[in-house]
């Protein structure tokens, strides 16, 4: 019988652990959202930039042909 008492009470805690870690998960999935956007952000910077980079290193490549097949 007191085995069935103390699972009892430790389904409870358990339980009451639970919902404890679940209110604390809601409370901080608003920061982990803004935290994932701006992470986003930096990311579509870095590629937008590495974009240019490579379209002016392309022009850059075209210019130099153009002006060898001209010589």
């Amino acid at each position: 019988m007191p085995l069935i008492f103390l699972f009892i009470v430790l389904l409870i805690l358990a339980a009451a652990f639970g919902f404890i870690s679940f209110g604390v998960t809601a409370a901080l999935v608003p920061i982990l959202i803004v935290i994932f956007v701006i992470g986003l952000l930096f990311s579509l910077i870095h590629l937008i930039w590495h974009g240019i980079g490579l379209i002016i290193l392309f022009i850059i490549a075209l210019v130099i042909y153009d002006w060898l097949k001209k010589r």
